[in-house]
């Protein structure tokens, strides 16, 4: 939840103007796309149980911000793949298991 939170708050402050969508996705567009590609089917379920079609919408239009500057950038990843997906949690949890030690 952490996670989904942190994103749906940058999004947020992206929305708002708070943040340059372009200094986000230098920091956090990786990993923006790739949680929301992670999560998406778990929020969509959230959002039908819940009747509430506006969870983690700020969190969701980033990821289509973000898309579009990689796009902007060139850069290859429009569809991300089970297999991206696979790579990213092996190394979050590496990254993870590191800062714990």
């Amino acid at each position: 939840m952490e996670v989904l939170n942190f994103f749906e708050e940058l999004g947020h402050f992206v929305r708002a103007e708070g943040l340059q969508a372009e200094s986000v996705w230098h920091r956090f567009g990786r990993m923006a796309r790739r949680y929301w590609a992670l999560y998406q089917p778990a929020i969509e379920k959230i959002r039908e149980e819940d009747k509430d079609p506006t969870l983690y919408e700020d969190f969701e239009r980033l990821n289509g911000v973000m898309a579009d500057l990689d796009r902007q950038h060139d850069v290859a990843e429009e569809h991300i793949t089970k297999q991206h997906l696979r790579r990213f949690v092996e190394e979050e949890a590496l990254t993870d298991k590191d800062h714990s030690t």
